[in-house]
């Protein structure tokens, strides 16, 4: 029989080896960490597509896999990529033409600019004429400030390029193994974790439906509002459809904020500069065919899903997207839902007593 001692070492050194060779090879993929997380959570929500399409192959995992891929590819990232771009070449002129805005308004009366309907009152306007200098010199300010950002960040996505299109590479290559896998990705990491099964069939559970209420009930109706705030400026003729439409989808996002505060400053800008019936118009719009998105489809997209607090959302959604970027608006909410499941699991087993953690 071996010594004790001899036993104990052996652990210890195993245990040390797994955590130095983990920590090398999270060094190694570190870069590839997020399109990773992202193709694990598609996978998951792409297994029933999957599963359908294995049924029409006749039971061929390889060519099952493969057309779910190719619907994914062609049904979302070339759309996105398609808008994305388009949004990036017309972010530099809006900024421009913001700052030919503030210049317009500087060379306007204010009583010009006040609409006929608006109360002749003298406080009223003794207080626009006193805060009108510094409205116009801030928004000056953000067009130059926007101006800069804008090329900027075009120079480093095109210097970025080859990284952003490695990113999706490995993303796509990573969705198509996740997809062969008999045993989802996920569950297989949590049977690293040492947990109980039904705790890791839990955590499981909460990820997948939590990412499915995020991109239902998030992402599908951030999109559609956005869609349908960019129609409503194209009709406006306001510039640059495609930029305020990604800027609509992500402000949709996040809770508080929405699409409509974006048109409600489109409607706004259009008043200023005389075209009052049609800022007006596009307020109606944001207000009633883009608000009631939300209350419409809410219940049906997301169902019976894992939903999340208001302040959790817009924590790790903020959060989220100042951490990862882009792929944050996903993986915030996510990790926040993992983060209550985790606690309430650990409540839970601590009041059962000592013998029931997880």
């Amino acid at each position: 029989m071996e010594p004790l001692n001899a036993t104990v070492w052996r652990g210890l050194a195993l245990i040390v080896a797994t955590a130095l060779i983990s920590l090398l090879f999270f060094l190694v993929a570190r870069p590839f960490i997020v399109a990773l997380l992202m193709a694990a959570l598609a996978a998951e929500m792409v297994r029933p597509l999957r599963a359908r399409m294995l049924r029409l192959t006749g039971g061929r995992g390889r060519a099952a896999s493969g057309l779910t891929l190719a619907l994914v590819i062609v049904g979302v990232i070339l759309p996105l990529f398609t808008l994305g771009y388009m949004a990036a070449l017309q972010a530099a002129g809006l900024a421009g033409d913001l700052r030919g805005l503030a210049r317009q308004l500087a060379a306007t009366p204010l009583g010009d600019l006040l609409p006929a309907w608006l109360p002749q009152e003298e406080w009223l306007e003794a207080q626009l004429r006193a805060w009108w200098p510094a409205i116009l010199e801030k928004l000056g300010e953000l067009g130059t400030a926007a101006a800069a950002y804008f090329v900027g960040h075009m120079s480093t996505f095109t210097r970025g390029a080859a990284r952003l299109f490695l990113d999706v590479f490995i993303f796509i290559y990573a969705l198509y193994f996740f997809l062969g896998r008999p045993v989802p990705i996920l569950d297989q990491l949590l049977a690293f974790t040492g947990l109980r099964p039904d705790t890791q069939a839990r955590l499981s559970e909460r990820a997948v439906s939590i990412t499915r209420a995020t991109l239902r009930g998030n992402m599908v109706i951030a999109s559609i509002q956005g869609v349908l705030g960019g129609i409503g400026f194209l009709l406006a003729g306001i510039g640059g459809v495609a930029f305020w439409t990604v800027v609509m989808i992500v402000m949709a996002m996040i809770p508080a904020i929405g699409a409509s505060s974006v048109i409600l400053g489109g409607a706004v800008v259009l008043m200023l500069t005389g075209q009052v019936w049609v800022g007006l118009a596009l307020a109606l719009w944001g207000m009633f065919a883009v608000g009631s998105v939300d209350n419409l489809l809410r219940p049906w997209l997301v169902g019976r899903d894992a939903q999340l607090d208001e302040i959790l959302i817009l924590v790790s959604t903020l959060g989220g997207l100042g951490f990862f970027g882009i792929p944050g608006l996903v993986i915030g909410p996510v990790l926040a839902g993992l983060f209550v499941t985790i606690w309430s699991t650990l409540r839970d087993a601590m009041a059962e007593g000592p013998g029931k953690l997880p």
